[in-house]
């Protein structure tokens, strides 16, 4: 079932990513989204690598049919760690405007060259992962499914 999890959560967190970096006026609103669903990714993808590897080891009949999904699946786990740390240093210096009609309380952005450079990196991070976990998946099945 983590494995789900992962299926599911990544991509949404991509696609939190993907806004975060876009819309700077609901920045104050998904920056601890971010944060979180970012570190809940990379969590769920190792915990579902490591029950790759535990079933393929009380299954070793089933090491060659799975080789390339686990390799895609330890790539798809770099990919969370290296979008994770991006996610989270978005999150920590992007700044916008708050909800706070007084603007108390408001994050003031990093420079705009800055700026410019974090959101672009956030969103080839996200993207890679998006890319990432729909490989992993589609060789899951092949293997699984043939194909």
């Amino acid at each position: 079932l983590v494995i789900h999890l992962t299926v599911v959560l990544v991509p949404v967190t991509a696609m939190t990513a993907f806004v975060f970096a876009a819309v700077r006026r609901w920045r104050w609103m998904l920056r601890w989204p971010l944060a979180v669903l970012a570190v809940g990714s990379l969590v769920s993808t190792g915990v579902s690598v490591l029950a790759g590897k535990a079933f393929v080891e009380a299954r070793p009949q089933l090491a060659r049919l799975v080789s390339e999904h686990e390799e895609a699946g330890e790539l798809l786990l770099v990919c969370t760690a290296v979008f994770t740390v991006v996610a989270l240093v978005a999150a920590g210096t992007l700044g916008g405007p708050t909800a706070m009609a007084s603007g108390r309380g408001m994050r003031r952005g990093s420079s705009r060259p800055v700026e410019v450079g974090v959101s672009a990196l956030l969103t080839v991070a996200a993207a890679a992962c998006l890319y990432q976990v729909v490989r992993t998946g589609d060789l899951g099945a092949r293997a699984v499914w043939g194909g």
